[in-house]
């Protein structure tokens, strides 16, 4: 199939992402004159399954980049998937590249853009691409903009706004049923596509905010392994439990300065779960 999407949007209007770097509510040329062909195909055949969306974007959008004119966004992902079934087995891929905006010269940026995130509700593992941990803090959920523009105080955003984004990903997943009884487990890999690099202004993918680099960053995201059991009381009740663990990878540990990096360190969520169904 191919879904065709164009969005049409004049420049009066407020924005928070436009200009460039802002961090109040501001005027200015935030239209946007967007065209999107997304590709997609599935097969299904006695054990297996593939299937891979290409999405293809082209158009203006407003002033990411900070040049007092609309910028041509411009960028193409892809997300595969397959999957092999074999008795009470199931085993999965998944991998996929969604582009990032690249550092430039300092004050040349340019009109073009190319950063690219897959809609939040794609998920690979249980952390990575699933929480945004930068945004962990006592101030959360959402602040709510105000009338003089900006955000209230603190400008606090969701820890779970974060989608795939400026990456490569790998995703290794098997999952197997009894009866009653189900087991899952997985592995993720990702590399970041774009970096910031020293002397350079370089886009920050988490915030959606240029700033200029003093030092340069490593592409490695890390690796995530998970684990779950589900438990089939009968067909209308079920119960779970989940183990994720990420080593962030030194792509995490950059801070923007020459002398220190942040540690890294190993990252574990716990779930359990409970749902039932009338």
């Amino acid at each position: 199939g191919i879904l065709f999407y164009k969005r049409n949007a004049n420049d009066v209007q407020n924005s928070y992402y436009f200009p460039a770097g802002q961090a109040t509510y501001l005027s200015g040329h935030n239209g946007a004159n967007l065209r999107l062909f997304d590709f997609y195909a599935k097969k299904s055949w006695h054990r297996f399954e593939l299937g891979a969306e290409l999405p293809v974007f082209n158009g203006e959008i407003g002033d990411m980049n900070g040049t007092n004119s609309r910028n041509q966004y411009k960028t193409t992902a892809l997300a595969i998937e397959a999957a092999l079934k074999f008795d009470t087995w199931r085993h999965n891929l998944k991998l996929g590249t969604a582009p990032g905006q690249s550092a430039t010269t300092t004050g040349s940026r340019g009109s073009t853009f190319s950063a690219f995130q897959f809609h939040r509700a794609y998920k690979l593992g249980m952390l990575l691409f699933n929480y945004n941990f930068r945004n962990f803090g006592a101030a959360n959920p959402d602040a709510v903009p105000n009338a003089a523009g900006g955000y209230n105080s603190n400008r606090a955003v969701s820890p779970y706004d974060m989608g795939i984004t400026n990456a490569k990903y790998l995703m290794l997943s098997s999952e197997k049923h009894w009866e009653q009884w189900g087991m899952n487990f997985g592995l993720v890999w990702a590399q970041a596509n774009e970096t910031a690099q020293a002397g350079t202004d370089s886009y920050n993918h988490e915030a959606r905010q240029w700033f200029t680099a003093v030092t340069g960053q490593e592409r490695n995201m890390g690796i995530e392994g998970d684990f779950g059991v589900r438990y089939n009381w009968d067909d209308n009740i079920s119960f779970g439990a989940d183990l994720g663990m990420l080593f962030p990878g030194s792509y995490f540990k950059f801070i923007n300065s020459a002398t220190a990096q942040s540690p890294a360190n190993t990252v574990t969520g716990i779930t359990f779960s409970a749902a039932t169904v009338f």
